[in-house]
């Protein structure tokens, strides 16, 4: 073990003392969230990019024809889908067509024959089916979150050749909800009159939303006890799929603020594998007894499954908590 290595688990094994034992569920708690991230949602959301240059050739197929992403560890079924152009520049954006073909081979037409003639340099779009207006028709586009669209008429349809399939007709990114989100996603870009040419330099990214429980098996669980910008205990979770250098969520949950009289843990309360968030309540209770509040990773931590008294007197700092195991199951 290096010594940055041996430093950064000190540390975390530091933190963990203050109100926590190590768990045996393979996941690290700490007391405080540094800063204050924004509350997404209680869904995980996964983000992909392929950062390599897509050059839109004159009236033909983009290099490279697809643009892919390999998408792997994702877990759950896809609830949304969402896709950002990067820096897309051409002399008339009109010209282009583009379609997203999904690891489970659905496709859609996500843009087409949008921003007239007038020349964009290094706009970035993102195509959102819950945006409020698709890119304009009849006027130039600008960078921002827009409903993908195809206003190439049905009597005269793109022009996608191989290795693209021939287009189903669909337009909406709600094509994907409930496919199969590992594997290989393409872009396939075309480039459908003559005379202009473009590029998407930053290349594109691809924003998976998925059912999955909000805290997984090898997450690392920052919990925000207070000073939330939700009024509420706030839960972070930075993804192990990626050595902790990305949050996988950032949920708001059914519990009050808290303060040093609560310290938490995870584990499988109830046995239905998906980690639960045990709030333990030291002192000031009302039962006089040291407390447990479980909250549900089965609802995204919305309720609570239970709420006891335990054997145990009031506590305070000097005790610290942990558990193992899943209790009575």
């Amino acid at each position: 073990m290096g010594i940055m290595e041996r430093l950064r688990l000190e540390r975390m094994h530091r933190t963990l003392a203050r109100g926590l034992v190590p768990l045996t569920f393979a996941l690290a708690v700490t007391l405080i969230c540094m800063g204050s991230p924004r509350i997404v949602s209680a869904e995980r959301v996964y983000q992909t990019s392929n950062t390599t240059l897509i050059a839109i050739n004159d009236d033909n197929t983009a290099s490279p024809y697809p643009s892919s992403i390999l998408v792997s560890g994702v877990v759950g079924n896809i609830t949304k889908v969402t896709v950002t152009l990067t820096n897309l520049s051409h002399g008339r954006p009109s010209d282009i067509d583009i379609m997203l073909v999904s690891a489970g081979a659905r496709d859609a037409v996500i843009f087409s024959d949008a921003g007239d003639g007038v020349t964009v340099n290094n706009v970035t779009l993102t195509l959102d089916d819950d945006a409020v207006d698709p890119p304009p028709f009849a006027s130039g586009l600008t960078s921002g979150t827009f409903k993908p669209v195809n206003y190439n008429p049905p009597a005269d349809p793109d022009n996608f050749v191989n290795p693209a399939p021939a287009p189903s007709g669909n337009v909406a990114l709600a094509t994907f909800i409930g496919d199969e989100p590992n594997g290989t996603w393409e872009l396939f870009v075309v480039d459908s009159v003559e005379t202009e040419t473009g590029s998407i330099a930053g290349g594109w990214t691809l924003t998976i939303t998925t059912d999955a429980p909000p805290v997984m098996a090898g997450d690392l669980v920052s919990i925000k006890k207070s000073a939330t910008d939700s009024g509420q205990t706030e839960v972070h979770v930075l993804s192990g799929a990626d050595e902790f250098q990305s949050f996988s969520n950032h949920i708001a949950t059914v519990l009050h603020q808290t303060d040093d009289t609560w310290a938490f843990a995870v584990a499988d309360w109830d046995g239905d594998t998906v980690p639960d968030v045990v709030g333990i309540k030291k002192s000031l209770t009302g039962s006089g007894s040291t407390e447990v509040h479980v909250l549900s990773g089965t609802n995204q931590l919305q309720t609570f499954s239970t709420q006891l008294p335990t054997a145990l007197q009031e506590t305070d700092n000097t005790w610290a908590f942990g558990m193992i195991g899943v209790p009575g199951k």
